[in-house]
């Protein structure tokens, strides 16, 4: 289980935000990322560090990356997942975790911050950071 530190501008930003990165997490774990990206605004800013995806995207494009992004990692699957803190703070969540898991049929360790921030009862901004893992898209 993570520690939680800090609060959200309102306990219903920070449900949403916790409830997403829930089902990110669970994304991985299942291959389902329907829950996911439902939650996923139009007007998503997308940053990806690493591989085809790399960059920083606006929307519209922001929110075709993540798609594609979803959609490319289905078959992949963390088998183990150590999460480490969430902060909150104003509109954001920054979640730290470890994973163990196969993406690409290439098992992989993986220490990961991701970035969301929440407005208007969505998703519009996905920031992420790894380090100690292969290129995975």
């Amino acid at each position: 289980m993570s520690q939680v530190i800090g609060k959200c501008s309102d306990p219903e930003t920070q449900d949403l935000l916790g409830t997403c990165m829930d089902n990110f997490l669970n994304a991985w774990t299942t291959g389902d990322w329907t829950p996911f990206t439902s939650m996923i605004s139009e007007d998503l800013i997308f940053q990806f560090p690493a591989g085809p995806l790399m960059g920083l995207y606006m929307p519209p494009v922001g929110h075709q990356m993540m798609m594609g992004f979803a959609s490319s990692m289905a078959h992949n699957r963390m088998t183990e997942i150590v999460q480490g803190e969430r902060f909150f703070a104003g509109d954001w969540l920054v979640a730290m975790f470890r994973s163990k898991g196969v993406i690409n049929a290439q098992p992989y360790t993986g220490v990961e911050a991701i970035f969301l921030r929440a407005a208007g009862g969505k998703i519009v901004e996905y920031r992420e950071y790894m380090g100690e893992m292969p290129v995975i898209v």
